[in-house]
């Protein structure tokens, strides 16, 4: 993983993860935290607060779970 890596996070959407939780606030891996990365893009079906922070790309649909691109990543 390097400071251009993008984290995904797949099977977190209403059916692959019943109630949609929210898990779309990942945390930079605290090897690239230790590298002075503070943010990164992270793509998700999941979803999380309004008051999280970051490069993220949320609530892709159709979910992971059902077979749409983001399963093939």
């Amino acid at each position: 993983m390097t400071r251009d890596s993008v984290i995904v996070l797949q099977h977190a959407g209403p059916v692959g993860a019943p109630g949609m939780p929210e898990w779309g606030q990942l945390p930079i891996p605290k090897k690239l935290l230790k590298e002075g990365v503070r943010d990164m893009v992270r793509i998700s079906d999941a979803r999380m607060s309004g008051t999280s922070y970051g490069a993220c790309v949320l609530h892709v649909s159709p979910e992971s779970f059902v077979g749409d691109p983001l399963a093939l990543v």
